[in-house]
């Protein structure tokens, strides 16, 4: 198989471990942690746990240069943003302004990558925003931003067609250090936050220890093991089509909040996943059926 469809594999899996992210949060929710510390620790304790592989790995952080740092800073304002939007605005609405991004990444691309603008690639997009507002019910119309938590999801969907277009760019940088690079800076970028918030309603740490034993695991086997394979593939593929990819996202969210929240889960849901899953195949038959016409 070739490394393309590997990659194009690890990408839509990645986009499936980022449709579960909401589990750990309401289940650190639950158990008395507030929204906005749920998110702190989400994001914290896998920045602590990669501290060590960035001392150990400085020296190649350091060869990596101001473009690694640059991708690093990046992924950490998508993380940061993206999860802010959630906080403030209506997740139905964040996650429309945030996957609005393969139309950036495809902008982008063809800025900085000279990637042309092709008709399936267009075909892809439609499909999977066809498919997205369908699943997320907006029958309204385009969400237009109206607070900061929809800006925030504008911000956070840039900032990932940013750091798609970075990795592209500059595929000769290591996964093992853009992965350590994405964890570092997210918990860089939250120290100014815990400062504009305060830390009045921060959890006992007690409390927070309490929760590592389901914690780590998640974040061992899923977070992070999602993001290493995005660092490793992303690099390998065209920006738009993994913006398209990663709308996996929304299909694992439906799918799993219909599993654990008795979410609805019909034939609207079903249509929409079909389309999306339609989108990200699009371009791959494509590619098999001009391999097979020069065979």
């Amino acid at each position: 198989m070739r490394i393309e469809i590997w990659a194009k594999i690890a990408v839509a899996l990645s986009g499936v471990a980022w449709g579960l992210f909401w589990i750990p949060l309401r289940a650190l929710n639950m158990a008395g942690i507030d929204k906005f510390w749920a998110f702190v620790v989400f994001n914290a304790v896998p920045a602590l746990i990669v501290l060590p592989l960035l001392f150990w790995r400085w020296k190649y952080h350091r060869s990596g240069g101001r473009w690694l740092f640059a991708i690093g800073i990046a992924l950490g304002v998508t993380q940061i943003f993206y999860s802010l939007s959630v906080l403030h605005t209506e997740i139905v609405r964040a996650m429309v302004l945030f996957y609005f991004n393969p139309v950036w990444t495809m902008v982008l691309a063809r800025v900085f990558l000279k990637e042309a603008f092709t008709p399936i690639r267009w075909a892809a997009i439609a499909t999977a925003f066809a498919g997205m507002m369908i699943i997320l019910r907006v029958e309204s119309g385009f969400p237009w931003p109206e607070n900061i938590g929809d800006w925030s999801a504008l911000v956070a969907g840039l900032a990932w067609a940013s750091s798609i277009v970075l990795l592209r760019f500059h595929h000769e940088q290591k996964p093992i250090e853009t992965f350590t690079q994405n964890f570092v800076w997210t918990g860089v970028l939250l120290l100014p936050l815990i400062v504009l918030t305060g830390t009045s309603n921060a959890p006992p740490m007690a409390l927070v220890l309490a929760q590592l034993w389901w914690l780590l695991p998640f974040l061992f086997l899923v977070a992070m093991t999602g993001v290493y394979a995005s660092m490793w593939a992303v690099p390998k593929l065209n920006p738009a089509i993994v913006g398209i990819l990663y709308m996996t996202e929304i299909s694992a969210g439906a799918i799993s909040a219909a599993i654990l929240s008795n979410e609805p889960f019909g034939p609207r849901e079903i249509a929409g996943i079909c389309l999306i899953t339609l989108a990200a195949i699009l371009e791959s038959v494509r590619d098999l059926w001009r391999e097979r016409r020069l065979a």
